[in-house]
């Protein structure tokens, strides 16, 4: 249970500090070709670090919580706690930090664009810290049941691997999208209104499997076994990492597919009502 605590501050906040590191980079960067508008790059950069900072927070509040209550609960369970938030907590913040460079970049080639920009990105960052959140939550759940037999206990690791690990495939579709987005306003302005509506239908198809891990996840954590043999334990754990795994293509090619529509729409946004029907359909049938 210690270990698992201190994996969950440590991992995390190693990884969230090189994503910063390379966000400010991108940010002094932006900052040395336009100086003139500095405040407002320090604004969408900071914007950034905060929001990538939730995973940390997170991360630390989870780990705090598994030592108030180590007395009443198993290693079963603060391992399967430490899954549900570590891996979407660290893949959330490599997501992010594609966004963020387009977005300070893109605001360096258009100024007078930054507030919509900026609008994007804090949107995109926002989206990408869901299933963050959605770990964190499984994981104080899994806390909060009593510990049972072990297959309870591998109930609970499974749970945390299908709404961990099954959150990977749509984080680095929504970092692919969210990035394209900002380049495609960057580089055209007058793509910024076709875009808009995009982005929010765009992020919910991209989402949609880890919402569905989710789904199987509680479902794991939840409902009893049919028995208290380990084998019964195994089939979970196997539900659970079968969930998780389904999840990986689907999120990386809806997020391919919309970041390719965002492109093409920056190209010529006259066509972007067929591009964004197309898209649609196309990411609704992966």
């Amino acid at each position: 249970i210690f270990w698992c605590s201190a994996a969950l501050v440590a991992i995390t906040g190693t990884i969230v500090a090189l994503v910063q590191g390379t966000i400010s980079r991108s940010l002094v960067i932006a900052v040395n070709e336009q100086p003139a508008i500095e405040s407002t790059l320090k604004r969408a950069g900071l914007t950034a670090l905060v929001i990538v900072e939730t995973s940390v927070i997170l991360a630390g509040i989870s780990a705090v919580s598994l030592l108030l209550a180590h007395a009443h609960i198993t290693s079963y369970q603060a391992l399967g706690a430490a899954i549900a938030l570590i891996i979407p907590a660290c893949v959330a913040a490599y997501a992010s930090m594609g966004p963020a460079r387009e977005a300070l970049s893109a605001i360096a080639r258009q100024p007078f664009l930054s507030n919509k920009i900026i609008t994007t990105l804090l949107i995109s960052l926002t989206v990408i810290q869901t299933p963050v959140i959605l770990g964190f939550i499984t994981g104080l759940i899994i806390a909060v049941r009593a510990p049972f037999t072990m297959a309870h206990g591998l109930s609970y690791i499974a749970g945390g691997i299908a709404v961990g690990l099954g959150s990977v495939g749509p984080l680095l579709g929504l970092g692919k999208f969210g990035a394209s987005l900002c380049r495609a306003i960057g580089r055209n302005p007058s793509a910024h209104g076709p875009l808009v509506p995009f982005l929010f239908v765009g992020q919910a198809l991209i989402e949609t499997p880890s919402l569905l891990a989710l789904i199987i996840a509680l479902a794991l954590i939840v409902l009893p076994p049919t028995s208290d043999t380990l084998f019964e334990g195994i089939l979970r754990l196997i539900a659970g990492i079968t969930t998780a795994l389904v999840t990986f293509g689907p999120g990386i090619a809806s997020g391919k597919t919309a970041g390719a529509a965002a492109r093409e729409i920056g190209k010529a946004p006259e066509k972007s009502r067929l591009i964004m029907q197309l898209s649609l359909i196309t990411q609704t049938i992966i």
